[in-house]
């Protein structure tokens, strides 16, 4: 069984230009690694059905993929955990739809994986980007999971920083490779039909963050905990605010069902 399963997140607009493309890519370097892929409908039109029936048709040809779809759109935060929570591997490379894995991708990163196994497991970041990342499933449990308050797209990869960081007492390793682009896509099909800042974001995640979560704009209190996460400068979470408890069954889970 290999240390390592690949998520996806993607949605209709990037199909063709993008994800098929990173499909074939993986399905030829890593056949016999689980890829989970979270199909993500569009905010108020829902699940095209020709995208649907395509998107079947062509994951079906690729080894060792699963396909997860709700009927209704669903945020990142959500999407990220419940990917994290279907593959069953220690890690999970966590890659955006939109980026192009260049030969020999994989070979650095099983040598980040292996760095791992010598210096101690924990998540990290690939080129300091939550846009390929890895997540080591334990932390999940040990940090919490991505808060699924946030509804869009936005937000959730610096709050998690952030609450990682104050467990941990200290900043995420951050891996380096020149095997990968990230096209950083700017469409405007990014988040349709919702509220958006800075073209692709979803402003009520922007919103709800910072008027609910953290108080970046006050001074730091030296008896709370504070971290700089993705925030440019150390802010702390407001008084009272923590994240919910998202999956309390998922350890038992793991730990429970070899006695099935």
């Amino acid at each position: 069984m290999s240390s390592y399963s690949i998520a996806i997140q993607t949605f209709v607009h990037r199909f063709d230009k993008y994800f098929k493309p990173l499909m074939r890519s993986l399905c030829e370097a890593r056949p016999d690694v689980d890829k989970v892929i979270f199909v993500n409908p569009q905010h108020k039109t829902g699940l095209d059905e020709n995208y649907r029936k395509y998107m079947l048709m062509f994951a079906s040809t690729c080894p060792r993929t699963y396909i997860i779809s709700p009927p209704r759109v669903r945020g990142l935060a959500h999407m990220w955990n419940v990917c994290a929570n279907y593959a069953q591997t220690p890690y999970v490379l966590n890659l955006n739809d939109d980026v192009t894995l260049l030969p020999g991708f994989f070979d650095h990163y099983e040598q980040m994986i292996a760095h791992q196994q010598e210096h101690g497991h924990e998540s990290f970041r690939i080129n300091g980007s939550f846009s390929h990342f890895s997540i080591y499933h334990q932390d999940l449990l040990d940090v919490g999971y991505f808060d699924e308050r946030l509804l869009g797209f936005g937000e959730e990869d610096g709050d998690w920083l952030w609450r990682w960081e104050v467990s941990k007492g200290r900043t995420m390793r951050v891996f380096g490779t020149d095997r990968i682009v990230n096209h950083v896509d700017q469409s405007a099909t990014n988040s349709e039909n919702m509220n958006k800042y800075e073209g692709k974001y979803s402003k009520f995640n922007s919103d709800w963050i910072f008027s609910n979560k953290y108080q970046p704009d006050v001074p730091i209190d030296p008896n709370k905990p504070k971290a700089i996460s993705l925030y440019g400068r150390p802010i702390q979470m407001r008084d009272g605010a923590s994240t919910p408890d998202y999956y309390p069954t998922e350890k038992f889970y793991r730990e429970n069902l070899h006695r099935l």
